[in-house]
């Protein structure tokens, strides 16, 4: 077995034990994630820049539930191993006090391992989010999160539309109780 699969399953399992998962919510409702990217890679591809637009309907895909435009960069620092850093800024239906303005900034380390066509991907990332960051007033959704993304995905000879399985798992620390 190789030595960075080993230290990869060792991180994943050592970063699990002291993050803990979302509450289970049973919501019966069709979501509809709907976006898209643009990405320019840069000196030999080590540099990458990208600008995502999203949209997310609820109410049975039937109102806009928030909208996004995220941009960033991913900095090959190694062989398989990625810095990077972007900032998302959000508007999110609150229904009674319409839509609100949300900002988010994030930094990630990502790393990548390959066997022949299937990949394994982990990312960690610190996130750190308000609504009200340039009035500074104190704001209910101020939060910083670590969350850790594994991503395994198999390329299939000539075909476009390759199959992958993700899951994320994250700490949260609201104002009041900051970890670091």
């Amino acid at each position: 077995m190789d030595l960075k699969l080993i230290a990869l399953t060792c991180l994943t399992l050592l970063c699990s034990s002291i993050i803990y998962a979302q509450d289970t919510l049973v919501v019966q409702d069709l979501e509809t994630w709907a976006g898209f990217e643009i990405e320019k890679q840069l000196f030999d591809k080590k540099l990458e820049l990208y600008l995502t637009e999203e949209f997310r309907f609820n109410n049975n895909s039937s109102e806009i539930k928030e909208f996004f435009t995220e941009g960033g960069f991913n900095y090959k620092l190694v062989k398989d191993l990625k810095l990077g850093a972007g900032y998302r800024f959000t508007k999110q239906n609150k229904y009674e006090d319409g839509f609100v303005s949300q900002h988010r900034f994030h930094c990630d380390l990502t790393y990548k391992y390959k066997i022949d066509r299937f990949s394994l991907n982990s990312r960690f990332r610190f996130q750190s989010g308000n609504e009200t960051w340039f009035d500074q007033s104190v704001s209910e959704y101020s939060n910083n999160k670590c969350r850790l993304k594994l991503t395994g995905a198999y390329n299939f000879k000539n075909w476009k539309l390759d199959p992958y399985i993700s899951a994320e798992i994250f700490y949260l620390s609201t104002s009041d109780n900051v970890p670091f």
